[in-house]
């Protein structure tokens, strides 16, 4: 990303334009040891599939991506981050996502651009001690786009709690599992009372 162009930039307009304004911003922004950009051409001719992926170093559980205020605590912040001043961007939903080996969100937004529509798809993952980001973009009218992403984005190997966050999920699990053995027992022991009163 340091270079002006690579061999795999797009040829056609206007995905070559679209890849080099990013590689741009991040260059401006001294942020391209941050940054992987990962693209493929669109349904949509002369288009692009882009995924942008970088990481904050900061810890958040899965458990925090889930709970009921992760969509309005991370909602605004994106759409302030993505929204530029000739393309506003509008939040449509936020859902859990099982993409990954532990549980993220997912954030679906929509940018309105002077050649099309282009949406938006940011995925939060707890990363170890990071919060990973995949910030993916394809045109609206690549119905395609979300199927390819999906099945590239299931490849990621990092996605897993923070140090210290592990056990507490494991004991989780153990207890859940104690007592659905405790219920299973008491039911029988309940049923064989049962025989034992109408004999």
């Amino acid at each position: 990303l340091r270079l002006a162009t690579r061999p795999s930039d797009p040829r056609r307009e206007p995905a070559k334009r679209r890849l080099l304004d990013v590689v741009a911003e991040l260059r401006r922004l001294e942020r391209t040891d941050e940054h992987v950009l990962l693209h493929m051409p669109s349904a949509t001719a002369g288009e692009l599939r882009l995924v942008n992926a970088y990481a904050a170093a900061h810890a958040v559980t899965s458990a925090e991506l889930g709970d009921d205020g992760a969509i309005a605590r991370w909602r605004e912040p994106l759409v302030r981050e993505l929204t530029r001043p000739d393309a506003p961007v509008e939040f449509v939903d936020g859902t859990a996502t099982d993409l990954f080996a532990v549980g993220g969100l997912r954030m679906r937004l929509r940018r309105s651009e002077a050649d099309g529509e282009r949406r938006i798809d940011v995925y939060l993952v707890p990363a170890g001690e990071r919060l990973q980001y995949f910030e993916c973009s394809f045109p609206a009218s690549d119905a395609a786009a979300e199927a390819a992403i999906t099945a590239l984005l299931r490849t990621f190997d990092g996605a897993r709690e923070p140090a210290g966050h592990t056990f507490p999920l494991i004991l989780a699990g153990a207890l859940g599992a104690l007592a659905g053995i405790l219920t299973a027992l008491l039911r029988r022991r309940r049923q064989a009372r049962r025989i034992l009163e109408r004999s």
